[in-house]
């Protein structure tokens, strides 16, 4: 059996070491574009305030050579140009020699990419791009020569990138479309407070103002919003990440997003071919509502399955919460499920509660019948160590427990040993609570 992965990343190097677990014997093949692999974007961060990068190394090298030890075959600057599906052949350019492989399956891993539409080469020399370690280093210099920094999209990275560059002393302006940040993730409630600090740490935040156009004007960045006009040194764009799919347009189907359909085992329209990683959508919820999510553990998931089914369709990608997590300044923050904005687009009948402690703030949505949780929110001081709480909410809300179920286990977790804080009980019993007489008074509104 002979198996080609194309793209040399997280997904596709997950699904390599993946069939090579599953089969012993078969041919396995990476076809990767760039001169690299598992390149680590977060490495960025890690030079700008001067932090060790070995990690990111000594993992690098550690894949690399289990490759080589597992037999598995990798050609760097290859690029695919055609796919014959009908055929099983690829046809591809390395080292300007065309040369065609054959496949019994093949696995698409090529990522994602920033789709910007700026071809102004001047204006592109003044963008910080992270999609190779070139472009990695050329942004390392354009921060470390700008006074002024822009970034357009308010999402969890694009805070991330704020609070950094405001560390390194920069005059940043985040511009948002949304009512606030991290809009589709958060609701005001938990991020008022953040904003809050950002902007006395100096950000100049910008909401309810999307990105049109930027020029080059007297060696200034001139960003325009549909409100405003802004001078800028450089930019950087933490929106419009969409699946590099180019080499599949014309073979496979496409959601209406751009991402490659799939079925529930990830193989696509066409026979043999499977897709993972930033190539697809993940399931979230009990509804099996789809989400465009690209994430390095995403992308691990989605390549360790595809590498299984590739010997029988047995398993499915996980239905889960959608959940993110993220530090900033001296706080954790936690999202996970639904937000009340969402909820109240719906047509669920839903309870909403806010808890606040020291230095604890919790929201609670659950389904206003049965108590199931839609969706929880938590905002902690990072030195409440609320890691095994965020792990619990996650594992609860996937479960499908219901309010009821976790007021409950107070009794079986308080103590000195108790892995969660007592806060967070008293939270989902008073969320519980509260429920229940909403609960009561619409019985006897009825009975009435």
């Amino acid at each position: 059996m002979k198996i080609i992965i194309i793209g040399g990343s997280f997904a596709g190097i997950q699904a390599a070491m993946t069939c090579r677990e599953m089969d012993q014997d078969c041919e396995i093949i990476i076809l990767e574009a760039s001169d690299d692999l598992l390149f680590y974007p977060v490495e960025f961060r890690s030079r700008l305030v001067s932090e060790p990068t070995e990690s990111f190394t000594t993992e690098k090298n550690n894949s690399i050579d289990t490759l080589i030890e597992q037999r598995i075959e990798c050609y760097l600057n290859t690029y695919v140009t055609h796919i014959q599906p009908d055929k099983k052949s690829i046809t591809c350019k390395r080292q300007g020699i065309i040369e065609q492989f054959h496949y019994d399956y093949l696995i698409l891993a090529m990522g994602s990419q920033q789709s910007i539409g700026i071809t102004d080469v001047h204006i592109n020399e003044r963008i910080i791009s992270l999609d190779s370690q070139q472009s990695l280093k050329d942004s390392l210099s354009l921060v470390g020569q700008a006074e002024k920094i822009m970034i357009i999209g308010g999402g969890q990275y694009g805070i991330e990138m704020s609070e950094l560059y405001l560390t390194l002393g920069k005059q940043v302006t985040l511009l948002e479309a949304g009512e606030h940040l991290a809009f589709k993730l958060f609701d005001h409630w938990m991020m008022k407070d953040l904003q809050n600090d950002l902007l006395h740490e100096g950000l100049i935040l910008k909401c309810n103002e999307s990105y049109q156009s930027v020029t080059l004007r007297d060696e200034a960045l001139s960003v325009k919003s549909h409100r405003n006009q802004y001078q800028t040194d450089i930019i950087q764009f933490a929106m419009n990440v969409e699946p590099n799919t180019k080499i599949v347009e014309d073979i496979l189907r496409f959601n209406p997003d751009g991402t490659i359909w799939t079925d529930a085992f990830l193989e696509t329209s066409q026979s043999s071919i499977y897709a993972c990683g930033d190539l697809i959508k993940w399931r979230f919820g009990q509804q099996n509502e789809e989400y465009y999510l690209p994430l390095i553990s995403h992308a691990k998931l989605s390549g360790r399955i595809v590498g299984m089914n590739i010997f029988g369709n047995k398993h499915k990608l996980p239905n889960s919460p959608r959940a993110i997590a993220m530090t900033i300044l001296d706080y954790d923050y936690f999202s996970c499920g639904k937000t009340l904005q969402e909820l109240k687009y719906s047509q669920v009948d839903y309870h909403l509660s806010r808890y606040q402690s020291e230095g604890l703030f919790i929201q609670c949505l659950s389904q206003i019948d049965t108590g199931e949780i839609l969706g929880v929110q938590i905002r902690g001081l990072k030195k409440l160590h609320l890691s095994s709480l965020f792990s619990s909410v996650l594992i609860a809300m996937q479960a499908g427990l219901t309010d009821y179920f976790l007021a409950v286990q107070m009794n079986v977790y308080q103590g000195h040993q108790a892995l969660l804080p007592d806060a967070w009980f008293d939270a989902i019993n008073q969320h519980y609570q509260g429920r229940q007489r909403r609960l009561q008074a619409k019985e006897r509104y009825h009975a009435d």
